[in-house]
């Protein structure tokens, strides 16, 4: 996978966008102009794609041929997600659709309505947030079996006529369940966001306001959680400790690629929401987003109801020109890529003054675990590589010391 190394003084004045050429292409052209509600991908990059009232259908060469599962129930499904390459779960209106077969046959699980789904892959446990209309229970169900079967965790404080979880994540380090519910009634409606610390079996409330509140919860590359609802995006670089707030236009749909920066709908930002940029829309049909999903190539999809189209994430910016020499002015620790890794990640850093440099990796209780740099360095931008075939999942740290430089990063390691 490419590096680019970026230099903040030149950024604004030699990355231009791509308008010379269709930014975005169909891949769903053999199935017609159909309306796609949700889309999903496998970790090895199957994409899944449900078509209004047709089914699910899936893919393996991005588009070339898409073949048609045998999930024909007349529902859209309200969540859907995957195992692996071959186990697909569907959350329906009276229970949860299990396919092991990739979709040729279906066994059906639960009895309670699905409103948001997620599987934590570390644990390999996956959770159901659930209506109140049926059968009664607005709460988080578990499964440790694939949706086999399934636990009630918790069951939320009955307030209003109507409610539903319906936005849910577990952090990959620390396991926190956040989860949005949405309590309507005769005189209107409220929210109220939750997280559980403890595996769900006590919950406090992170904040509540008026309408529906957060419909989407995202976990980026850094550990970064933001949500998305009401005109707002939320944003935690603490596993949800702490959050702070930014207004945004209105959007339902939330990504994260692999190189740090999020999307909203057909804009997006590399600094935490604060500007947002506009992407091409060449070669779209219409410029409805339904939903959004981005692959370990930074390959963006997007369903809407002219079909899937896919476009390049890292193209939308071109190379530095390579006759300017930038001039270096500061130091500067660059985030990891990719983050989380395994076992392989790169760490950049730029120094801009002849003198000794240590790059040094430090586990969460500060034990030092390996020296990657520990050496004189002319002043200039390095990238590192760092194999970590030794380590156990969790949160490491890396720490550059150049003269009077000291920044340190947050990394995390995932098998």
């Amino acid at each position: 996978m490419k590096t680019l190394k970026y230099f903040s003084c030149i950024i604004l004045l030699l990355f231009q966008p791509i308008s010379a050429q269709d930014f975005w292409h169909k891949i769903t052209g053999s199935l017609g102009d159909v309306n796609v509600t949700d889309l999903c991908l496998t970790q090895s990059g199957i994409l899944l794609a449900y078509i209004h009232w047709d089914g699910l259908y899936y893919t393996t060469n991005n588009g070339d041929q898409w073949i048609n599962t045998n999930y024909h129930i007349y529902e859209p499904p309200n969540p859907l997600e995957t195992i692996n390459d071959s186990i697909f779960i569907v959350g329906g209106y009276e229970h949860t659709y299990v396919s092991t077969d990739t979709g040729k046959t279906w066994t059906t699980t639960g009895n309670f309505d699905v409103k948001s789904i997620y599987y934590e892959s570390i644990s390999q446990l996956l959770y159901v947030g659930t209506n109140k209309g049926y059968p009664n229970v607005c709460g988080i169900y578990r499964s440790n079996d694939f949706g086999q079967s399934w636990e009630l965790i918790h069951t939320f404080p009955s307030l209003t006529e109507g409610q539903w979880v319906n936005a849910l994540l577990v952090t990959k380090t620390s396991h926190v369940i956040l989860a949005n519910v949405v309590y309507s009634g005769q005189y209107g409606g409220f929210y109220r966001f939750y997280k559980s610390t403890d595996y769900g079996q006590t919950w406090e409330v992170i904040f509540e306001a008026l309408w529906n509140g957060i419909t989407r919860i995202i976990e980026d590359v850094s550990t970064n959680l933001f949500a998305i609802g009401n005109q707002k995006l939320y944003i935690s670089e603490d596993e949800g400790k702490t959050w702070i707030s930014r207004n945004i236009p209105e959007s339902d749909v939330l990504a994260a690629d692999y190189s740090g920066r999020i999307y909203r709908g057909l804009s997006y930002s590399t600094d935490k929401g604060i500007n947002w940029i506009a992407m091409p829309i060449t070669g779209l049909y219409n410029t409805g987003v339904s939903d959004l999903v981005i692959n370990q190539n930074n390959r963006i999809y997007i369903g809407n109801s002219s079909g899937v189209f896919f476009g390049e994430a890292d193209s939308l910016v071109v190379s530095v020109d390579e006759n300017i020499k930038p001039v270096l002015k500061s130091f500067s620790l660059s985030q990891n890529f990719p983050n989380p890794f395994n076992p392989l990640t790169n760490i950049g850093f730029t120094i801009s003054d002849f003198g000794f440099v240590s790059l040094k990796v430090y586990d969460i209780l500060g034990n030092e675990i390996a020296i990657l740099v520990n050496e004189e360095k002319q002043p200039g931008t390095y990238e590192v590589e760092f194999h970590a075939t030794d380590l156990t999942s969790g949160i490491y740290f890396y720490q550059l010391k150049a003269g009077h430089y000291l920044e340190t990063r947050k990394m995390v390691m995932l098998k």
